[in-house]
């Protein structure tokens, strides 16, 4: 299943949930310790598991800039082990990266991507935050329709991580 983000109305589909996974695995392990006074929770929670808020758009973009500089210091190892339940074989990742910022450019561009298109709230209503949705057609419109309400009243892992047999989110739309 692929995963990618979602906001100002349009999707960027990226990586299986592993690859994803690994990416904020990586953020915590490698940033957020060497920049504690900033607010990596917009990261590292309002965005794994939830959504990042309209007004939090442009601290969430400097927080992954911060990140992407950061992994443009830091060799790629392929034996890490946040990349340990990764498959190769099926993998987006550019295994010969020599650094993570290589290897992952294409998270930070994409975020970046729809991140700025938030800047487009004031001349378009019903504008969507950033999260992080299955890709895969045709998943991705019941994810891109799923009410900001549900991420709110959430706990446990974050949707694009549970199995979809496993979901029971559907319900709860239903009965709001």
């Amino acid at each position: 299943m692929t995963v990618g983000f979602f906001g100002a109305g349009y999707v960027i589909a990226l990586s299986t949930r592993e690859e994803m996974q690994s990416f904020f695995e990586l953020i915590k392990r490698h940033v957020v310790s060497e920049w504690p006074q900033e607010n990596w929770s917009l990261i590292t929670d309002r965005l794994y598991r939830r959504y990042v808020h309209l007004e939090d758009s442009d601290d969430a973009r400097a927080l992954m800039r911060i990140a992407a500089e950061r992994f443009a210091t830091l060799p790629f190892d392929y034996e890490d082990p946040a990349l340990a339940d990764i498959s190769r074989e099926n993998s987006l990742i550019d295994w010969d990266a020599g650094t993570l910022h290589e290897a992952y450019n294409d998270y930070f561009d994409a975020f970046e991507d729809v991140a700025s298109g938030i800047d487009l709230s004031d001349f378009w209503d019903g504008i969507q935050p950033v999260r992080i949705l299955i890709a895969d057609k045709p998943i991705v419109y019941s994810e891109m329709d799923r009410p900001l309400h549900i991420y709110d009243d959430m706990d446990g892992p974050p949707l694009w991580l549970v199995p979809l047999s496993e979901r029971d989110d559907e319900a709860e739309e239903g009965e709001s």
